[in-house]
């Protein structure tokens, strides 16, 4: 329920992010990222050249704290012939921006969230919410409330996913 606005930054451009909070047990963002587009970013960079600089005299880091990527496979291989034809995936061109919750949204969607995980793990049917009309009432009300919404739209917007199936 709360994932941290979890993100995809290539070459200090946010290209992917996760909501920062929600009901949905996990969020998977993908982004497809042009490598060649990364290397000549870190090669303009002087310190990112310095230590590229370092890595290749000593061959790829011989030392043994070095990663071998030969057992990575890419799903676009530009060198496969037999994908002769078929287009690279769309490479993520535009820049999003940071999205975060101001602190009195923190404060509502926070508690919201771990409400709607507490009832969901603890397979209760509901909660039982005495009110007495002062601020305490009023404020745990509300927080329910916004749980309400945020199940309802959750189940409204993938009526077979895990909130809807709850």
């Amino acid at each position: 329920y709360y994932d941290g606005c979890a993100m995809i930054v290539v070459n200090g451009r946010i290209v992917a992010q996760a909501p920062q909070f929600d009901v949905q047990d996990v969020h998977v963002i993908t982004a497809t990222v042009d490598l060649d587009d990364v290397r000549s970013y870190r090669a303009s960079q002087p310190s990112f050249g310095i230590q590229a600089a370092r890595l290749a005299t000593d061959e790829g880091g011989g030392d043994g704290n070095s990663l071998l990527c030969d057992d990575i496979h890419l799903v676009f291989d530009p060198m496969d012939m037999s994908l002769s034809g078929k287009s690279r995936p769309k490479v993520a061109e535009e820049d999003l921006s940071l999205q975060i919750a101001a602190p009195e949204e923190e404060c509502c969607l926070g508690p919201a969230c771990w409400l709607w995980d507490f009832l969901r793990r603890s397979g209760a049917a509901g909660f039982f919410l005495p009110l007495s009309g002062g601020a305490d009432s009023s404020s745990v009300a509300a927080i329910v409330a916004v749980m309400c919404i945020l199940v309802t739209k959750a189940a409204r917007d993938d009526p077979e996913g895990n909130v809807a199936q709850d």
